[in-house]
């Protein structure tokens, strides 16, 4: 009886910690990959007039 008692309690505690464990996790990769800081982050920028596309490296042909 006891044991049935320790074993009833213990398990709806379990399972909120690896809810929320989870719900941590995939909160801190949504931050990481959509956030505004880190190396992931996603910026957004916009053309410049004369400028090449965002993100090139070189611009080819004469300027």
């Amino acid at each position: 009886m006891l044991d049935k008692l320790k074993s009833s309690d213990v398990n709806p505690i379990v399972g909120i910690v690896v809810i929320v464990v989870l719900l941590a996790i995939i909160g801190f990769i949504g931050w990481r990959t959509f956030g505004r800081s880190g190396p992931s982050a996603v910026h957004v920028t916009t053309q410049k007039p004369g400028q090449p596309f965002a993100g090139a490296q070189r611009v080819y042909g004469t300027p």
